[in-house]
């Protein structure tokens, strides 16, 4: 039952070799999956994964986010 409840938004492609995905889990939990080929620096995906985060959290009129 648990797909009735989930909006996923579809991965983008691969652009500066990495690509993401997101998942609306419920009104205020997302899971974002970033992906990196062996040529980008774990920091470069890591500073993209708050960066959508923190749009995420504008988009919805949110003052914060939490990484869990």
């Amino acid at each position: 039952m648990m797909g009735a409840c989930v909006k996923a938004t579809p991965s983008q492609p691969v652009t500066g070799g990495y690509s993401y995905s997101e998942l609306q889990i419920d009104e205020t939990l997302f899971r974002l999956t970033f992906l990196g080929d062996s040529k980008i620096k774990k920091r470069l995906v890591e500073d993209q994964l708050l960066f959508r985060a923190a749009g995420i959290a504008v988009d919805h009129g949110y003052d914060y986010f939490v990484v869990v």
